[in-house]
């Protein structure tokens, strides 16, 4: 590859960080007004939540840190809940798409 190429690529990716760095700040700021005490403590953590609207962000931030003390909340366990949640979303969704117009 070039070095055009590269700077390219180098740009591409800058810009794809440079986005995912609003989300979770954003996201932060989000968290922030929640009723929680306890904060994302990696990017890791803060990341799986900027799949989600801002409400449910602080739903599922809630309920992670109701069932966990903050030592033991992972990268792991947010994503598993963001998941869930958007499972969720994905089912209702197709629910209503196969519903017959009308009802």
């Amino acid at each position: 590859m070039n070095s055009e190429g590269q700077m390219s690529n180098f740009y591409t990716d800058l810009e794809a960080f440079d986005q995912d760095l609003e989300k979770i700040v954003k996201l932060g700021k989000c968290i922030k007004t929640a009723e929680s005490h306890v904060l994302p403590q990696t990017e890791s953590q803060a990341r799986p939540l900027t799949k989600l609207e801002p409400e449910e962000q602080r739903e599922v931030w809630e309920e992670i840190v109701t069932e966990n003390q903050p030592e033991e909340i992972t990268a792991a366990k947010v994503e598993a809940k963001v998941n869930e949640k958007l499972q969720v979303h994905f089912s209702s969704e197709s629910h209503r798409r196969k519903s017959p117009r009308g009802c």
